[in-house]
């Protein structure tokens, strides 16, 4: 048993230290906005509500651009033009989706993280604002800083990667996909 118990110990370690690496682009805001929708744009929140392997960065991109990071308990806020968009998460992982977002909506999805083989891995789930705004007192909230990126090389993904990705898994996980592709604003 005690054997066992280090090896838990160890692995929660090598979660912590090898899924908080690289570089940090967001600065933190004494403030914490509820999202406000607006007339000719969508408005997309996303938000990790576990500390569940707080230090470990989950980064979120729009169309292959960086538009945010996460780590423990926190959230931040992009505007969207109208229209077909890809929102991917990557870490240790990629998750690509392809939402339609509507002008005047807000857009919801909360960032899962969960144990990887060498750091964290991350997906989407879905979030209504009931809870949102139950998790925000909880949450900090975040502003993407661009300027904060070492080169351009780091707030970009490749897309052809992540559309090899989505379509290895996307036969397995159709409902998964289905539910995050079909995400409705409020």
């Amino acid at each position: 048993m005690r054997n066992v118990l280090s090896y838990v110990a160890a692995g929660v370690v090598l979660f912590g230290v090898l899924g908080c690496g690289g570089m940090w682009t967001m600065n933190t805001s004494s403030e914490k906005p509820s999202p406000q929708a607006s007339d000719d744009k969508a408005t997309l929140v996303i938000m990790r509500t576990t500390s569940y392997g707080w230090a470990a960065q989950i980064s979120n991109f729009l169309d292959g651009k960086l538009i945010g990071q996460t780590k423990g308990k926190c959230y931040f806020i992009t505007k969207v033009d109208p229209g077909k968009h890809t929102v991917i998460c990557q870490n240790e992982n990629v998750r690509m989706h392809e939402i339609n977002f509507e002008a005047g909506k807000v857009y919801y999805l909360q960032q899962a993280i969960y144990m990887g083989a060498w750091s964290a891995r991350t997906e989407y789930d879905t979030l209504n604002p009931q809870i949102f705004e139950e998790q925000k007192p909880e949450c900090e909230y975040f502003v993407f800083s661009p300027e904060l990126a070492k080169d351009e090389e780091d707030a970009v993904i490749d897309m052809e990667d992540a559309k090899k990705e989505r379509n290895e898994q996307i036969a397995d996980e159709k409902e998964y996909y289905a539910k995050i592709d079909n995400l409705k604003g409020f």
